[in-house]
């Protein structure tokens, strides 16, 4: 791969900033970035290359690099890209030099995508500091990045374009609900000090509202941005992340597995006609004989409101029913698997009244999703991937359509996300309306990042944003 003439230039920089008069500088801020890390995970510094990988960990540092080229250090103000400039400048070109010098003076602030042109641009809008998106010159991230992503990262105007820095690192929305809190508060603190000192020394007030005190409060959140991201990709990478998951009647989201011994085989016959016989079962085509477990009543639960990152695992068949569990006919016993211990329960109660002698006492064995992800990657990936029952064509309309069933449905029921109201309660008043621009475009930004990987179109919610009449917040 071609390397440009910025990253050329920043390598230098680096080099020179393994100087003795700027090592120990250079050291403190990248410990300002990590050390919190550390101590909350319990870390040692040589530990986290491995846990990271070298990309994420590429990353780290250079948010960390590009901080620290932006200071000025006491007592005589120094910045080391300055120092570079001004001893070994005339090395560089006069574009080099200007990106160098925008860099300097830049900040990391926080950034939603709101268009992509693959390979050109795309356009991003300051969620701190407002104003009209900015079109940012990337073809790399332009082609990595999904509508609504958030990142922190420095947008750097560089002659007629704006650039992006090497140093991004991605933000979920609850992150960036927190810095953006976070940010709230440190710009209430400064504006509240830097009064205190006007006053102090005889400044007219009003001049301290001409002052850039967003880039102000900016320039010291570099190290937030950092462990946000830091602290999530650690959680998940030791297995301390996994979301709390429900099916969509709220139950937490167990699956089981509960066998009903058949007490003898040659009555097989009559237990399959039993089971046909059952209004909630349907037939699946093939052996040994199966029945999907569904149900057209509304979810038996509360939605889990208390906590409000949960994810709604649901699960539909081709039709659009919802599917509850299944139930199979093995020579030796019926089986039944569903997602939940209260679905689970149910089930067991249901088919022991229905079979009644011709089975005997049940046993069940749970497993968390935390379990079967350790039980799937123990087990390799040495399987072919199964072969699609219908051709690709096929398959996606197919997919649409129980996309667009799901989404329809999904607007009359409660929803986590907006206090536990259905997005067209929600929609009906001010507050309510912010949330609910805030849940689409969650949804938007995971079936966009899922068409990236892929491959597909992505589904279109714009429907969604007429049917709730938010459309004119969506910019």
């Amino acid at each position: 791969m071609r390397i440009s003439a910025h990253d050329k230039a920043i390598a230098a920089v680096m080099k020179w900033a393994q100087r003795e008069e700027w090592r120990d500088r250079l050291d403190a801020i990248v410990a300002e970035h990590l050390e919190p890390a550390f101590d909350e995970f319990d870390l040692e510094p040589d530990e986290l290359f491995d846990l990271l990988g070298q990309g994420g960990y590429a990353q780290l540092i250079g948010c960390a690099f590009e901080d620290f080229v932006t200071c000025d250090f006491e007592p005589d103000g120094r910045n080391v890209i300055a120092d570079y400039l001004n001893r070994r400048g005339w090395k560089e070109p006069a574009p080099v030099r200007r990106y160098l010098e925008a860099l300097r003076r830049s900040v990391m602030s926080l950034y939603e995508v709101v268009g992509t042109a693959p390979g050109r641009h795309f356009m991003a809008r300051d969620l701190i500091r407002g104003g009209e998106p900015i079109e940012v010159t990337d073809k790399l991230a332009s082609q990595s990045l999904a509508h609504w992503d958030h990142i922190a990262a420095r947008m750097l105007p560089v002659g007629s374009e704006m650039h992006m820095a090497g140093g991004v690192v991605p933000l979920t929305f609850e992150d960036s609900r927190a810095l953006l809190d976070e940010f709230a508060r440190a710009r209430k603190s400064f504006v509240r000090s830097v009064k205190r000192r006007a006053e102090q020394l005889g400044v007219p007030g009003g001049d301290v509202d001409h002052y850039p005190v967003e880039d102000a409060v900016l320039g010291e959140m570099a190290p937030l941005f950092t462990q946000a991201w830091l602290a999530r990709s650690l959680r998940s990478v030791l297995g301390r992340s996994m979301p709390n998951l429900v099916n969509f009647d709220g139950d937490s989201l167990i699956f089981s597995e509960t066998r009903f011994p058949v007490q003898d085989p040659a009555r097989a016959g009559e237990i399959e006609r039993r089971l046909d016989g059952l209004p909630d079962l349907v037939r699946d085509e093939g052996e040994p004989p199966a029945w999907t477990w569904l149900t057209d009543a509304p979810p038996t639960g509360a939605v889990p409101g208390a906590s409000s990152g949960a994810v709604m695992i649901k699960t539909y068949d081709v039709q659009g029913g919802r599917v509850l569990g299944s139930v199979r006919l093995d020579r030796a016993a019926v089986v039944l698997q569903t997602n939940s211990v209260e679905r689970a329960e149910r089930g067991r109660s249901w088919l022991a009244e229905a079979l009644g002698p011709l089975v005997t006492a049940p046993l069940t064995a749970l497993q968390t999703p935390e379990q079967a992800m350790a039980e799937r990657a123990a087990e390799g990936n040495d399987h072919p991937p199964p072969e699609l029952p219908l051709p690709p064509e096929e398959m996606a309309a197919l997919l649409r359509e129980v996309e667009d069933r799901h989404y329809r449905e999904i607007l009359s029921q409660p929803i986590p996300m907006l206090d536990g109201k259905s997005p067209k309660q929600a929609a009906r008043s001010k507050a309510g309306r912010r949330k609910v621009v805030e849940w689409l475009k969650v949804l938007e930004n995971g079936a966009a990042r899922r068409s990236l990987a892929q491959g597909h179109p992505a589904y279109d919610f714009s429907w969604m944003w007429d049917a709730l009449k938010v459309t004119d917040l969506r910019h």
